[in-house]
């Protein structure tokens, strides 16, 4: 073996433990604050499992071409970053803040 095939070989290694590790706090997490499963505690289970997989991939194929990895990173920067909610979606006028349905005017300038 050389010196390259054994930095992959620690590479993947490394990124499988820190997968199975990530796994295991969401899971520990969840079952300490007794929640279930919903939106967030997904894009983390999927966070940490898609990113060291993407690692793991990237490193174990030489053939694996750049454009192909910063695309991966872009959607899955995209994904963790999105905050969509179904009331959001409903009224677009809930989603500034401190606004009325459909007058314009702010609660603080209501109250003054």
């Amino acid at each position: 073996m050389n010196p390259p095939d054994i930095t992959r070989l620690v590479v993947i290694c490394a990124a499988a433990i820190a997968m199975l590790v990530g796994m295991g706090l969401v899971f520990y997490n969840l079952n300490k604050n007794n929640h279930g499963f919903g939106p967030n505690s997904l894009k983390a289970l999927g966070l940490v499992s898609f990113l060291p997989t993407l690692l793991i991939v990237s490193v174990a194929l030489p053939d694996f071409k750049p454009e192909v990895l910063s695309t991966l990173l872009g959607t899955v920067a995209g994904y963790v970053l999105s905050n969509s909610k179904e009331e959001e979606k409903k009224s677009p006028q809930s989603r500034h803040s401190g606004m009325e349905s459909g007058n314009g005017h702010s609660e603080s300038y209501k109250a003054q």
